[in-house]
């Protein structure tokens, strides 16, 4: 679908490709545990793609390892508030929550792009 496309459009523009899969779950009427099961397939698949582009690009460096090993306690310590946080929601608030996210992702990267 479209959200597939612009997903990766994002990401190999400006590498950001979550933003348009989650808009797209978001207004889905589905489970929040279908939401998160559609998101991380989704994520599985891009990931893949952007290890395998970006290692035969030479972009895994040393420096790009270490700052991911580095984050990789906050991505797990995110991840299990997160799926805490789709249990004892109700759905309609973790719609509105994942929403909210976005939004405040997409005004940080206006206000940080270059020349703003």
């Amino acid at each position: 679908p479209i959200a597939g496309r612009a997903a990766g459009l994002l990401h190999g523009w400006l590498g950001i490709p979550g933003r348009p899969v989650v808009l797209f779950a978001g207004r889905r009427h589905w489970t929040s545990d279908a939401v998160r099961g559609f998101i991380a397939l989704s994520m599985i698949g891009i990931s893949v793609t952007k290890l395998v582009l970006f290692g035969l690009r030479g972009h895994l460096t040393e420096e790009v390892l270490t700052w991911s090993a580095l984050a990789l306690p906050g991505v797990i310590a995110g991840y299990v508030l997160g799926v805490w946080l789709g249990r004892v929601l109700p759905a309609v608030w973790f719609r509105r929550l994942v929403i909210v996210v976005v939004g405040i992702s997409a005004v940080r990267l206006l206000l940080s792009a270059p020349g703003t």
